[in-house]
């Protein structure tokens, strides 16, 4: 099985998506060519951006707050075996 590995920057952060539990809205934007891992990257994904609705839970469990602005991470991409 194929997999994809992205690296994303952690843009912007809004509370208050799930209502009563206090989830988050989190928003990552590919890499740009910053460093020499990131030029790796940039190479093949110049462009891209996602959305996420997640639970407080969710949200903490990946340490996102507002103060992780900017940070980095990894996102894998396999595809589902049916």
């Amino acid at each position: 099985m194929n997999a994809t590995r992205c690296k994303v920057r952690l843009v912007s952060i809004s509370g208050g998506y799930y209502g009563t539990d206090n989830g988050r809205s989190v928003e990552f934007r590919v890499v740009d060519g910053s460093s020499e891992e990131n030029k790796r990257f940039f190479k093949s994904t110049p462009s891209g951006e996602f959305k996420l609705g997640l639970s407080a839970e969710a949200s903490q469990a990946l340490g996102l707050d507002v103060g992780k602005i900017g940070s980095e991470f990894y996102v894998d991409f396999t595809p589902v075996q049916n």
